[in-house]
């Protein structure tokens, strides 16, 4: 499932002096800065590997994933052996 930033939420990682986080941590360049809100946002949803690095880090807690609301993305993650 792809993510989205809650705009209400997000701020940009204010204080932070890379700007918003989402955007140097995401492996293929999809979080962006939209300039004119001042907010990241997933410019290519259908494009996200879904390795939720964004959720992870986001300070705000702005970031989030259609469909698994049910889950605390938050909780240290194991990988799944098959």
């Amino acid at each position: 499932m792809p993510t989205y930033v809650d705009p209400n939420a997000c701020t940009a990682c204010q204080g932070e002096h890379q700007g918003p986080l989402c955007v140097y941590i995401c492996p293929n360049d999809l979080m962006v800065l939209d300039q004119d809100q001042n907010k990241g946002f997933n410019q290519e949803p259908e494009m996200c590997s879904e390795c939720y690095a964004c959720v992870k880090l986001c300070p705000e807690e702005a970031i989030h994933v259609r469909g698994l609301s049910l889950i605390h993305i938050s909780e240290p993650t194991r990988p799944l052996y098959i």
